[in-house]
């Protein structure tokens, strides 16, 4: 890498605040971070940092705005899989060590978001010596497969409107954030049911319309 990021960068600061809510970090840990990581600032909403089958390999952790893996069907209707959230990450594998791409693109759903771009083989490198990367790595990986396997038992249920009560019952913080659209989107459902379940939580009584 022939870069070094500024100390003072606010991307980099709250990767290291996120970072020693875990771990006790050493200034080496500092440095490597400078180094080795890009910070990409005030990213355009629709922007598209990952596309499916793509060979590289990065974690994408989001210090603001929001991200989402998405998929199109044969009528280039979208699809999100997962949502990442300031605190959350999305890679381009499965894990660390995949070969296999990501299936969905990776894409920008808020203006202004700003993203740290981690190379895996940064990561790699120094993991073996340094427990504090594999513990990063795991905290982002647990929080992606607990709100992976949270939106699967949501999208067991087979009633759309009861669908969506569970998603704003169990994921109340992507309730509030996400547009009705992007919940459509996120539960598979349409919109006109997003606007019929957010009436029922706000007033008690089903819409008629």
């Amino acid at each position: 890498m022939n870069h070094y990021i500024r100390s003072n960068n606010p991307g980099l600061r709250f990767l290291l605040a996120y970072w020693k809510k875990y771990c006790q970090l050493d200034p080496w840990h500092t440095d490597w971070a400078r180094r080795y990581i890009r910070i990409q600032n005030g990213i355009r909403r629709g922007q598209t940092l990952y596309l499916e089958g793509d060979h590289h390999k990065k974690v994408y952790f989001v210090t603001q705005g929001m991200l989402a893996r998405v998929r199109y069907n044969d009528k280039r209707k979208r699809q999100l899989l997962s949502v990442a959230l300031p605190g959350m990450a999305l890679m381009c594998t499965d894990h660390l060590y995949s070969h296999t791409p990501s299936k969905g693109d990776i894409v920008v759903l808020r203006p202004r978001t700003v993203v740290v771009d981690i190379p895996y083989q940064a990561i790699v490198a120094f993991n073996q010596q340094e427990p504090q990367l594999n513990t990063l790595l795991n905290i982002l990986t647990n929080k992606k497969k607990k709100q992976i396997t949270t939106l699967s038992r949501i999208l067991h249920e087979t009633d759309p409107f009861v669908r969506h009560r569970l998603f704003a019952h169990d994921m109340p913080d992507l309730q509030a954030l996400l547009t009705q659209i992007e919940q459509a989107e996120l539960l598979c459902i349409s919109r006109k049911t997003v606007q019929r379940s957010q009436y029922y939580l706000l007033t008690g009584r089903k819409s008629q319309h």
